[in-house]
């Protein structure tokens, strides 16, 4: 979490890992994170394919998760927050609750 919060540039999340494995965890955490306070990741850049074969290869059975279940077309709107206060503040909230 702490390091999400230090590592936003604009509106990019810009970080890194040493391995694949936490690279992979802090994808997953990211989203998550983010998803839960109304923001959606949208872009994803590694250098290691085996890494991001692994990462489309989860988001595309995601995606197969998704679309076999029924689900009211509200759950899908998303919010965007332009003040970076208000992002830090809904960052800190979702991670209380984690």
């Amino acid at each position: 979490m702490r390091k999400m919060l230090e590592s936003f540039y604009v509106d990019n999340l810009v970080t890194g890992e040493k391995n694949s494995t936490n690279a992979f965890h802090l994808h997953e955490t990211s989203k998550q994170l983010m998803a839960a306070g109304g923001f959606r990741l949208l872009k994803w850049f590694t250098s290691d394919k085996a890494l991001r074969d692994r990462i489309e290869q989860n988001e595309e059975k995601k995606k197969e998760r998704s679309e076999s279940n029924t689900t009211d077309a509200s759950d899908g709107e998303e919010t965007f927050e332009k003040s970076r206060s208000d992002r830090d503040r809904k960052l800190r909230k979702v991670a209380k609750r984690s």
